[in-house]
């Protein structure tokens, strides 16, 4: 799967350790959609991420 991919951090936590309010506002940083679970949020960072962001 995925396990072999290093994590993304954000402020030295990663995606999953960070509570949903901070997901929301890394996604708002970056004019995203706040909206669903915390595994969503969690989805859309990582997509972005990958593409053109390094976090």
């Amino acid at each position: 799967k995925m396990a072999d991919e290093e994590p993304i951090l954000v402020d030295g936590k990663t995606l999953n350790e960070l509570r949903v309010v901070d997901l929301k506002k890394e996604l708002d940083a970056r004019h995203l959609s706040k909206s669903g679970s915390k595994q969503q949020l969690i989805t859309r960072l990582k997509a972005v991420s990958r593409v053109f962001l390094k976090l």
